[in-house]
């Protein structure tokens, strides 16, 4: 495999990924090896025996409402006979993988990444392929709530600010928020981008770097977008713009390739402020990556709660200064009524007899 493309080794092959992308043909095994996945061995789902998990009914939802864009089927070779089969191995998919990770959680979006890997490697190497993914580029993704994946969007903004510091400003001055990045943080672009070979290709570039590379391709689209959001009167039409991938997804990818050369995470100022359990610092720790990816998940889940009940307190100590306020302003009035009631009282004039 590394001889065919060229590569001496697996950094080789990362590199090849990055700067060129891999021949459609060898994607399946390429894939395969970037993730550490056997791509034979035995035929049984991983999930065989595994207890279900409560996510089920709204994966079989997104699944019925998958495979939409007919043009591209076509030239993969799924037909409207075979598109009921192709939905069901998808479900099985995103079952097989949740079921086999009982501490994860389904989110929309996962069932786009899963699609992408089921048209590239099938169903079975597909599922070990989304499995291994949840555990090392997604898992911060698939936790109970989705702070700490807003949480990694301010990163994006980061990187324009040390880029472009003019940029930043205005996109701050018209009151743009990151969220217009979170369908492709989610879901790698494979929503928003409509040509599987596109997607493909920034599959390969995601693939074969560290999880932060998506953050990187963000940073790529929204500088690439500058003229359109400099042009912008008001927020909702710079989302809409930012909202929207480029037009030139190989140009992207050599602007984020660039970027993940100059700029470091750590240079970031939002960066300290996640957390040390997330996917995008512990990715390439050695040990069992199956419990590794559970604890921590867990220490994650614990340090949201943790956040989530500190916040409740503060809410409920402003609320206490807001009537210890408002009692202290009744109680003034009503004690400076009685003092002027008494000096009235004083100063009123006795009464002839």
């Amino acid at each position: 495999m590394l001889d065919e493309t060229g590569a001496r080794d697996i950094k080789e092959l990362r590199e090849i990924g990055i700067k060129h992308g891999y021949p459609a043909r060898l994607r399946r095994q390429i894939w395969s090896i970037l993730l550490g996945v056997d791509d034979g061995g035995d035929d049984r789902s991983p999930s065989d025996g595994a207890e279900l998990h409560p996510d089920e009914k709204q994966v079989t939802l997104d699944t019925n409402r998958s495979f939409t864009n007919l043009a591209e089927l076509t030239d993969l070779a799924v037909t409207s006979e075979s598109l009921p089969d192709m939905k069901r191995s998808l479900e099985l998919v995103i079952v097989g993988t949740l079921r086999t990770l009982q501490w994860s959680h389904y989110y929309q979006g996962l069932h786009d990444i899963a699609q992408v890997l089921l048209l590239v490697a099938g169903e079975k190497l597909a599922m070990r392929m989304l499995r291994r993914l949840a555990m090392t580029h997604l898992r911060d993704f698939m936790l109970a709530k989705l702070s700490p994946t807003t949480s990694l969007l301010l990163l994006v903004l980061d990187q324009i600010r040390v880029i472009d510091p003019g940029y930043y400003a205005h996109m701050r001055q018209l009151g743009v928020e990151p969220f217009y990045a979170l369908a492709s943080l989610l879901t790698w672009w494979s929503h928003s981008v409509d040509e599987h070979e596109s997607i493909c290709r920034i599959f390969d570039f995601l693939l074969a770097g560290p999880p932060t590379a998506i953050l990187y391709t963000i940073a790529a689209a929204t500088l690439l977008k500058k003229d359109e959001v400099t042009l912008a009167d008001d927020a909702d039409l710079a989302f809409l713009a930012l909202s929207k991938p480029p037009k030139d997804i190989g140009e992207m990818l050599v602007l984020a390739s660039e970027l993940q050369k100059s700029i470091r995470p750590i240079q970031l100022a939002h960066w300290r402020r996640i957390s040390d359990h997330s996917c995008f610092k512990t990715w390439g720790e050695h040990g069992t990556l199956d419990e590794r990816a559970h604890e921590h998940a867990r220490q994650q889940e614990l340090e949201v709660k943790n956040d989530d009940l500190a916040e409740e307190r503060r809410k409920r100590i402003r609320k206490a200064l807001t009537l210890t306020s408002a009692q202290s302003m009744i109680l003034g009035a009503i004690g400076f009524g009685c003092l002027a009631y008494g000096v009235a009282v004083l100063l009123r004039p006795a009464s002839k007899s």
